[in-house]
């Protein structure tokens, strides 16, 4: 099948779709991700300078 600029493709499916997306584990695995990015951004803050921290793991690690 060749792109057309000038056909519409009209095969789409509707939208919203017949299948349920939001279901009890998606949504808990949504939730626990949260949670760890939250965690996450919050340790990042505590340092001044996350940069220079990076380099420096960087720097120790090359040199092992």
């Amino acid at each position: 099948m060749s792109f057309d600029p000038e056909k519409p493709y009209n095969d789409l499916p509707l939208l919203p779709p017949k299948a349920e997306i939001e279901t009890k584990a998606t949504l808990k695995k949504a939730i626990s991700a949260g949670r760890a990015l939250a965690e996450l951004k919050g340790l990042g803050e505590t340092f001044q300078n996350n940069v220079s921290m990076l380099a420096t793991r960087r720097e120790n690690m090359s040199i092992k």
